[in-house]
């Protein structure tokens, strides 16, 4: 049986995408009958985007990322990388 806790250490951080293991599945199992569960990661999730949303998004200088996008433009157009 699933507990509370090791649903949340599954589910929590969400990673995103990831292997639906037998673990995996249970917990996502618990956590949509678990109000409790529910709640939590409802929190977690606002937590994160209000961090996410407060901290500062510094910007590659231009030098950088016009290599950046000049290297991605040769490799997309280079036959010998497929």
């Amino acid at each position: 049986m699933m507990t509370c806790g090791c649903a949340r250490r599954l589910l929590w951080p969400d990673t995103g995408p990831r292997e639906a293991t037998v673990e995996i599945v249970a917990a996502r199992e618990h956590a949509s009958r678990c109000p409790l569960c529910q709640r939590f990661l409802d929190d977690m999730r606002r937590l994160s985007e209000r961090i996410r949303e407060a901290m500062p998004r510094p910007e590659a200088p231009v030098e950088v990322r016009d290599r950046l996008f000049k290297a991605i433009a040769r490799a997309r157009t280079d036959d010998t990388v497929r």
